[in-house]
């Protein structure tokens, strides 16, 4: 009588497993890399709305007869608005907004710098975010430059 054995052998065990290694680690390392890709682009999205939206914010105050100041430092910018003052100021590194002594932040990532100049009746900001980069780990960094023509 031939006794069947049934089965794998070893071999064909470690092979097997081996390709299923390799498979699963090419997974992996690719769902890394797109999280990592993922969440920086979030990052630099976010920051290009704050600074939208810091921009917004200061174009309504000027459409509502806002008159302008800049700090005589150019971290920051005054705008009078039928005698109530509103402050943008580059302080802490971030970008905090003061409406009667009350203060609010306007950024959520850490600003390097933030610079308001006047220059032809045109208001420049220019903030610069700095982040991580999750691939390198470097810090990498982004500046954003928004004009504002208060005759609009």
């Amino acid at each position: 009588m031939k006794n069947k054995n049934s089965g794998f052998t070893l071999i064909e065990l470690i092979i097997t497993i081996g390709c299923v290694v390799i498979v699963l680690g090419g997974f992996y390392l690719l769902s890394v890399y797109s999280y990592r890709q993922f969440i920086k682009i979030h990052h630099l999205c976010q920051m290009k709305m704050d600074a939208a939206n810091i921009k917004a914010l200061i174009e309504s105050d000027i459409a509502r007869g806002g008159k302008v100041a800049i700090n005589s430092d150019n971290h920051g910018i005054t705008i009078n608005i039928n005698g109530k003052k509103k402050s943008y100021l580059y302080k802490n590194n971030t970008i905090i907004r003061t409406v009667d002594k009350t203060e609010g932040i306007l950024t959520k990532y850490y600003v390097c710098d933030g610079v308001w100049i006047i220059d032809n009746n045109i208001i420049s900001m220019n903030i610069e975010f700095s982040y991580k980069n999750l691939n390198t780990g470097e810090i990498n960094y982004l500046k954003i430059i928004k004009d504002i023509d208060p005759a609009r």
